[in-house]
């Protein structure tokens, strides 16, 4: 199904905020301020709801199952489709997702 841009936005951030705990060994407080969420509480509850258990959970069941480095390089050859769709985007919208430093900062 198609995603309004927040929807979009939402998913992005919290993707990268899940590399950020596989690759970076961050916690999940930490990866949540990253991605642009101010509430742990609000970051574990969408993190749930996407990936069907809490971040920790997740990731120690991603960790045990090898499935880490597969995760990590869907996500990192995602990036880069993005990035370059948000290139050649006119729509302000692309801003949004990405930030100007192309982090999803917002």
């Amino acid at each position: 199904t198609a995603k309004s841009p927040l929807q979009y936005q939402k998913w992005l951030r919290l993707r990268e905020a899940r590399r950020l705990m596989l690759n970076e060994d961050m916690d999940a407080a930490g990866a949540a301020f990253q991605v642009g969420y101010e509430s742990p509480s609000q970051f574990s509850r969408e993190y749930s709801r996407l990936f069907g258990a809490p971040p920790k959970r997740d990731i120690e069941g991603l960790r045990q199952t090898g499935d880490a480095r597969a995760v990590v390089r869907r996500w990192r050859d995602m990036m880069l489709f993005a990035q370059h769709l948000a290139i050649f985007s006119e729509n302000q919208q692309w801003l949004l997702i990405f930030g100007k430093d192309g982090h999803g900062a917002l």
